[in-house]
């Protein structure tokens, strides 16, 4: 599901907005003009450049699941000394009691007591620190790994959604009529949309109003100033910027979020 942006006040809350915004975007296709020949080479690179992102994810993946690995082995590691320090430490003691008992001094066996106890408590607190230092580094690869793994994930993404708008697969509606929905119960809609979608967008007309609740016309604008993948929804009371880079911004910092969430609570 694609995500919008916030709703943008307007400052005049009287009627529509006299000004166009300008949304700079990067062109991500190359345009006509520059001849068949560049076409095939971008369509060569297009696939090549996400094969080479999905192995940089499959990479990362592999690092995440090897430092997962080392955790664990260091984990069984630990709880394997656990065992021997305790068998260590019962053997001290054991030792140390007959020690007294052969001796015959009630010091003797005070002392082997004391000693064994000491040697337990101390082997007991290595232990714990052992312990201590493998999670936390369980939790710096992870950590580590995952905004990575979340950058390439979102490029991938970015590449596959771009290349479903030039192939016209339905794409850019889903994306205008996402958009319509965060304005459905206004009566006064306006959509500004790239003059090379113009016609695109006209055609689909009366789809795009079956989505509106009360809006009594739809008009649809071409803008000069809006790159290919750009859309603008306007009413009365502000504007919506359902633009696909920003709504992948967005769809960025959520994620970004829910990974900080989730590193604090599996530290906690």
């Amino acid at each position: 599901m694609i995500l919008l942006s916030r709703l943008i006040k307007n400052n005049d809350n009287t009627g529509l907005s006299e000004k166009k915004r300008s949304i700079e975007l990067k062109p991500i296709f190359t345009p006509e003009e520059k001849g068949e020949e560049t076409k095939n080479n971008e369509a060569s690179g297009s696939g090549t450049g996400i094969e080479h992102e999905r192995q940089q994810i499959q990479q990362e993946w592999q690092q995440v699941q090897e430092a997962k690995r080392q955790a664990t082995e260091e984990l069984e590691q630990t709880r394997k000394q656990i065992s021997e320090e305790e068998e260590d430490s019962k053997q001290r003691i054991e030792q140390a009691f007959a020690d007294a008992k052969e001796n015959g001094y009630q010091e003797g066996l005070e002392e082997g007591k004391k000693e064994g106890r000491a040697s337990y408590e101390e082997g007991l607190q290595e232990v714990q620190n052992i312990i201590s230092s493998a999670k936390q580094e369980h939790y710096y690869y992870i950590e580590k790994a995952e905004p990575v793994i979340l950058n390439l994930a979102l490029a991938v993404a970015n590449r596959i959604i771009y290349e479903s708008l030039e192939d016209e697969d339905g794409t850019w509606l889903e994306i205008v009529k996402n958009a319509i929905k965060e304005v459905k119960d206004h009566e006064e809609v306006t959509i500004y949309v790239p003059v090379s979608r113009y016609e695109e967008t006209k055609q689909q007309r009366q789809e795009l109003e079956n989505v509106l609740a009360y809006s009594q016309e739809l008009v649809i604008f071409p803008d000069n100033m809006l790159e290919e993948s750009d859309c603008v929804i306007e009413t009365p009371y502000g504007k919506v910027d359902a633009s696909l880079d920003s709504q992948l911004n967005e769809l960025k910092e959520q994620l970004e979020e829910r990974l900080k969430e989730g590193n604090i609570d599996e530290s906690s």
